[in-house]
């Protein structure tokens, strides 16, 4: 599977928003360390496989000729109030420590995807270059 094939690309950039979202939050949370009362926030994602695999009729794994054609993956988002966690007496429960090591996290993540979809562009450049 290549990388511009419509699947594999479209969760790609489905995973490149996703980090740039959750990054998004994070930040919103730091802004926010000094807010009475808000409650930090966290984002989960991660690929979900729909119909993981189609199965014959004694429950074994079918294969259709390409994965794409038996398997269809999408990305799963998820925003939610971070569950226990320690609250300031004014009900903030943003900790600045954790945000700052989620931020890295998922700055680290968006420069990995986006390394990886630069370097399918240099070789289609390459490609195109040659003659």
């Amino acid at each position: 599977m290549s990388l511009f094939s419509g699947d594999m690309h479209r969760l790609i950039e489905n995973a490149t928003d996703a980090a740039y979202y959750k990054q998004q939050v994070i930040t919103n949370n730091i802004a926010n360390v000094a807010t009475p009362g808000y409650k930090a926030k966290t984002v989960e994602f991660g690929i979900v496989l729909d119909n993981a695999m189609a199965l014959d009729s004694n429950g074994n794994p079918t294969d259709t000729g390409s994965e794409g054609a038996y398997r269809q993956a999408r990305l799963g988002v998820y925003t939610y109030e971070q569950p226990y966690t320690r609250r300031e007496l004014d009900g903030n429960n943003v900790d600045i420590d954790n945000e700052r090591i989620a931020l890295a996290d998922v700055q680290y993540q968006y420069s990995a995807l986006i390394d990886y979809m630069n370097s399918g562009y240099r070789n289609i450049r390459a490609a195109l270059n040659r003659n």
